[in-house]
């Protein structure tokens, strides 16, 4: 079957309707050749359910562990699947959510109840903020729905709601593998509130029933070129438009139809805004007749996505590694040496790293693809260098007789690894070579840099794989000045760089946002000293992710610098390897809900040969998904009063620019909804 799911997680609280939930999950990890987790938290320091003290240290299980340990043996008497009880000390939520983001679980199964109307208004139901919360799909059943059969589950039909935007594609990964291990129907249903006045062309003036009918066609035939073509031309698709309020009509829909699972996207929001305008998906999770998939929109791990494309889990993280890179020699005491680059090589020797990634073989780049990003003299000039000793090109900037090749090859192996992962081949690729980039100019070099190999990727996204829109995100501590003069009157390429200021070279004020045409597509964000994991997290949720999703890109390149990280001689930061961590799952979660996960980065600074490869460690486990670093929780920690510097100073510049930023950031921190 064509999906990656492998652990599905059942919440059970020994209410009256465990037995058949928990026989639904174990029936539909059978069905999808999942392992199974029975997941009950107890609460402390005491559990109203057995009216017991708090667990003690000791590693013997005390009562109410035994007797949840019992009670899940019972509900699984007979259940035909592989499956582990697993008990938490602590509140539900935070014990599931801390579980999803720990281990690689596809799929959360919970039950329904509902609360007294008051209190669901302001709190909502566990189910209602598991659903809201947790980065993976929620299955919701309750009493009413029709679950299971006797012998297994019964899925005919599957309703998938869509709203004709880019975050519909979770939804369509999520339901293909339903669809096609139940051999269910699809109905592909968009809801919008009559009359249908927006977002088409007036077709005519006429009687008001017939324009409905011309636009409801409208959105019909819109609708079904928005599904992925091996979704479109299957025999069983239905689709519709309902014009209405979304979670009524579904409803009926949903029982008209004898609908057996409804797919919903859900979005995080403010509870202020959840009292005020209300949710479909939480309607739905209370009103449908049958079972509810939520499917997070935005933020969705790229791990457990089902892959259509090759119908196998393909190989996730690609490497650029090359000796030739070392060749490339600096002088005694030069920050930028040949030892970084062979210390992280040496931990990707190590048994825990060895054979984990697939690996990039760079070429040479032609003259023809160099030249995209800098002038002919420019090129001449670092061509006469090869095979010569040390030729100081800047203060700062020498090469040595390998210096050309070396170059050549990191720009080769950046455009091979751009090249895999936008085939597929790759989900994700870091191409660790050197000399560094970020700072070579159109006709110079400098700051260590001989070409820039992140611009001359974007490029080569745009003119020759046919990308219209490619995101370059610079996280290095130096501020990336020849990126953003290559792409400063341009809106094809949103660049967005967060560095020390005032620092080497000087550039990046908040200020500098573009020129002409590329006006609000240069993003500077230029922090002081001293900023550490949360602030940098925050600001790549509340600032970058938002602009990201709205710019919509093709592909996001990293100009991946780790000298910001604690011990680094150049920079004053206090990033650690989880904060590394931390940035690249924020970025990771902003790739899946815009390209599909297809991100490339490709190594800048860093010049602490001692710390560099622990750092780069973390963002590899990252990108392949051995460790899921929970990006939110860092975020909450961030310095009040460093983060508003930040974002305040950015948002008033780019208000104008972006509409996400046309109104308050609602920030979460430590606990409370900040507004900025």
């Amino acid at each position: 079957m064509d999906t990656s799911f492998e652990t599905i997680l059942c919440a059970t609280d020994f209410s009256k309707f465990s037995k058949p939930v928990v026989a639904y999950a174990a029936k539909l990890a059978r069905r999808l050749d999942a392992r199974l987790v029975i997941f009950h938290a107890i609460s402390y320091p005491r559990n109203p359910l057995h009216g017991t003290a708090a667990p003690r240290k000791s590693g013997e299980p005390y009562g109410p562990e035994k007797r949840a340990q019992e009670r899940i043996e019972r509900l699984m008497q007979g259940c035909p699947a592989n499956w582990q009880a697993v008990i938490r000390h602590g509140a539900p939520v935070d014990e599931i959510h801390k579980y999803v983001t720990r281990h690689a679980t596809s799929l959360v199964v919970a039950a329904s109840y509902g609360l007294p109307a008051w209190k669901r208004l302001l709190l909502g139901t566990v189910v209602e903020q598991l659903a809201r919360s947790l980065p993976v799909p929620v299955l919701v059943v309750s009493p009413g729905s029709r679950i299971a059969s006797e012998d297994d589950i019964a899925i005919d039909n599957i309703l998938v709601c869509c709203d004709l935007k880019k975050h519909d594609a979770p939804l369509f990964d999520f339901a293909l593998p339903f669809s096609q291990a139940f051999d269910a129907g699809m109905h592909f249903v968009h809801a919008v509130a009559a009359p249908l006045d927006t977002d088409v062309i007036d077709p005519t003036a006429g009687p008001y029933e017939e324009v409905q009918q011309v636009l409801q066609e409208q959105l019909s035939e819109r609708l079904i070129h928005h599904l992925p073509e091996d979704v479109r031309n299957r025999p069983a698709i239905t689709t519709a438009v309902l014009p209405g309020i979304a979670a009524e009509l579904i409803t009926a829909y949903a029982r008209e139809k004898r609908i057996d699972l409804i797919i919903v996207g859900v979005l995080k929001r403010s509870v202020l805004k959840k009292v005020l305008i209300g949710s479909t998906t939480e309607t739905l999770l209370r009103r449908a007749p049958c079972a509810i998939l939520t499917v997070p929109q935005r933020g969705i791990a790229s791990s457990i996505r089902s892959q259509r494309a090759t119908g196998t889990r393909r190989q996730r993280t690609g490497i650029v590694r090359d000796s030739r890179f070392l060749d490339h020699r600096t002088q005694d005491g030069h920050p930028e040496n040949h030892r970084r680059l062979a210390s992280i090589y040496r931990m990707l020797d190590n048994p825990d790293m060895r054979d984990r990634f697939a690996n990039i073989v760079p070429r040479a780049a032609a003259k023809e693809e160099l030249l995209m990003a800098h002038t002919p003299e420019h090129l001449a000039k670092i061509m006469a260098t090869q095979d010569k000793e040390c030729i100081a090109l800047t203060p700062d900037t020498h090469t040595s007789p390998g210096s050309y090749i070396a170059a050549t090859l990191a720009v080769g192996g950046t455009l091979q690894a751009i090249s895999m992962v936008a085939a597929g081949q790759l989900e994700n690729a870091f191409a660790l070579v050197r000399p560094p980039g970020h700072h070579a100019e159109k006709s110079r070099a400098m700051g260590y840099c001989l070409f820039n190999n992140a611009a001359l990727g974007a490029m080569y996204a745009r003119n020759v794989l046919g990308m219209h829109r490619v995101l370059i995100v610079d996280w290095d501590v130096h501020h990336g000045n020849g990126t953003q003069h290559l792409f400063e009157q341009d809106d094809t390429v949103l660049f967005f760089s967060i560095h020390q200021y005032p620092h080497f070279p000087g550039t990046g004020v908040f200020t500098e946002a573009g020129i002409g045409t590329g006006e609000g597509f240069t993003v500077n964000v230029p922090i002081p000293k001293k900023y550490g994991d949360s602030e940098y997290a925050a600001i790549f949720e509340f600032l970058l992710r938002p602009i990201a999703l709205e710019f919509d890109p093709e592909l996001i390149i990293v100009s991946a610098g780790f000298d910001i990280d604690s011990s680094d001689p150049l920079g004053s930061m206090r990033i650690t390897p989880n904060g590394f961590a931390a940035l690249t799952r924020s970025l990771m979660e902003t790739a899946a809900a815009c390209c599909d996960g297809k991100m490339v980065l490709v190594l800048e600074g860093g010049y602490e040969s001692k710390t560099i490869g622990a750092a780069v460690k973390a963002v590899l486990n990252e990108l392949s998904g051995a460790t899921v670093c929970n990006v939110a929780k860092i975020a909450s920690r961030a310095n009040r009063k460093k983060l508003t510097f930040a974002l305040k100073r950015s948002v008033n510049v780019h208000r104008q620019h972006w509409k996400c930023l046309s109104h308050p950031l609602e920030v979460e921190h430590r606990g409370r909804t900040i507004r900025i």
